[in-house]
């Protein structure tokens, strides 16, 4: 603001002085003007007393000198007159410059003024301002300074107050220390009731041991007991039988009926639950062959009428056809497997030199679709290729593990879920690097588990777990008497307890 107003100041006097500095000027000129004229009219006076003489003279010879002198002076007179009469105009002309001049730094003198004037009125308000700020602030300072006396006199007394608690605290951890031989606390494992839970299992067998069925008990008890109907079992092997063993394990009680059934290979063969295809393989008939059958008068193989097999049949146990493996010479080249509800589920291209090995699996879904592709390399190399409905390539994977990273997190990570998993699971790794806001692990420990790294890491505080399911109270005794931080454990209620 000063520096406006100087600025103002600075326009306003170079105005005034370049005022100042042109009437000097138009008076020179005016002077020189008037001069000029005096010098023209003295000339014309000089002519005029000429003439006067020559009319008076009467002596021809004194006036043949005259005008000899008169001749002569009127040329000089001619020549000053238009010298002076010249100047004189440009005198004139300069002065009319001059006189506009004068009244456009009239002007500035004027705007240069008002300028100043308004910097000077800005200034008295500015200054009204930063004194009214001034007081504000002074006010404002007073309120924080009353405020901070208030929050000196509350922390004194908070702090009085944390420490009694602090000694409370200190009294409880040696009473701790000295009944349970830790000072940190465990709690049950808070279940989250608006998340879906997935007991993870490589798969389901269909003849459970009675450690395995009581483990099935105690965990599914668990979960239907804390998560009501959000509980459901997720699997990753292929097992065209797995409709059957879940309803035998829905049969049996392991689970409850409104439990739901993930698996990997289902899911990518988009089959549906409960359909079951219309037709049945057909066989080829030809009269010339030799057909073999069972007690049952299946047909289990084919033969040409030379005794060289053609294909080989394997059934299930309710007489529905299993696979199929077809033969070229006595080489066998491809089986074709058809799940529990007898759709083309998988085919095999077998190695011509050694068939036990697959070099290449297709799957299907139950519109006959191609769904995935799986290519074995001989040095094993892995290809898997999923494929859409028109049969373009949608996922390429190079490994199994790729493939599973892949589908859990498609499944679990796309809401709120919990994945219960054994600490020792062959893809607990990923899925604990996996974890996110959506997607949370929980681990199963047991007593052969205590040494596991992962328990270690989570006693040790070391892990981003901190809730963990053991199967007994022993185990949590065990850790209990390790954990170097609070810890959130749920023991598994026992097979015979819940039954």
């Amino acid at each position: 603001m000063v520096k406006t107003i100087n600025a103002a100041q600075k326009r306003y006097d170079d105005a005034k002085k370049a005022l100042a500095k042109s009437d000097q000027t138009i008076k020179s000129l005016e002077k020189k003007i008037t001069q000029s004229e005096q010098s023209l009219a003295d000339l014309k006076q000089n002519e005029a007393d000429m003439r006067k003489a020559i009319q008076g003279e009467q002596d021809l010879k004194k006036l043949f000198v005259l005008m000899k002198q008169q001749e002569k002076q009127a040329q000089d007179l001619y020549q000053k007159s238009d010298a002076i009469n010249s100047e004189l105009v440009k005198l004139q002309k300069r002065e009319q410059t001059e006189t506009r001049e004068r009244s456009r730094k009239e002007h500035a003198i004027t705007s240069a003024e008002k300028d100043l004037h308004t910097a000077q009125d800005a200034l008295v308000a500015y200054d009204r301002k930063k004194k009214s700020a001034q007081d504000e602030q002074e006010r404002s300072l007073n309120l924080i300074n009353q405020k901070i006396n208030r929050l000196q006199h509350d922390y004194d007394q908070n702090a009085t107050i944390v420490k009694g608690l602090q000694q409370k605290i200190e009294s409880i951890d040696a009473k701790l220390k000295s009944d349970y031989g830790t000072t940190h606390l465990v709690s049950p494992v808070e279940f989250d009731q608006s998340a879906k839970y997935f007991l993870f299992s490589t798969d389901l067998i269909q003849s459970l041991s009675g450690d395995e069925k009581a483990s099935m008990e105690m965990i599914m008890g668990l979960l239907k007991s804390e998560v009501k109907d959000k509980a459901n079992v997720i699997t990753v092997n292929y097992n065209d039988s797995l409709p059957e063993i879940w309803n035998s394990y829905q049969s049996a009680g392991l689970v409850d009926k409104r439990t739901g059934l993930y698996n990997m290979y289902y899911t990518i063969q988009a089959k549906v639950p409960g359909a079951v295809a219309k037709t049945k393989p057909e066989l080829p008939d030809n009269p010339a062959w030799q057909y073999k059958r069972n007690a049952d008068k299946q047909i289990v193989s084919i033969a040409d009428d030379g005794g060289n097999p053609i294909m080989t049949l394997k059934y299930r146990k309710n007489g529905a056809i299993w696979y199929m493996t077809y033969f070229n010479g006595s080489l066998a080249t491809r089986r074709d497997v058809y799940d529990a509800a007898g759709f083309l589920s998988v085919t095999q291209y077998l190695d011509r030199t050694n068939n036990s090995q697959v070099t290449l699996e297709n799957f299907y879904r139950p519109d006959h679709s191609l769904a995935m592709v799986k290519q074995y390399g001989s040095n094993h190399e892995l290809s898997i290729q999923l494929v859409n409905k028109e049969e373009a390539i949608t996922n390429v994977f190079h490994s199994e593990a790729q493939l599973l990273n892949w589908w859990l997190a498609s499944v679990l990570q796309q809401q709120n879920s919990v994945l219960v998993m054994g600490v020792n699971a062959p893809l607990f790794d990923q899925c604990l690097q996996a974890t996110n806001d959506n997607f949370h692990l929980l681990p199963i420990v047991s007593a052969d588990d205590l040494d596991n790294q992962h328990v270690q890491d989570i006693i040790n505080g070391k892990s981003k777990l901190s809730s963990l399911v053991v199967t007994d109270r022993d185990v949590q005794t065990a850790i209990e008497k390790q954990m170097t931080r609070d810890l959130e454990i749920t023991v598994m209620p026992a097979a015979e307890v819940r039954a």
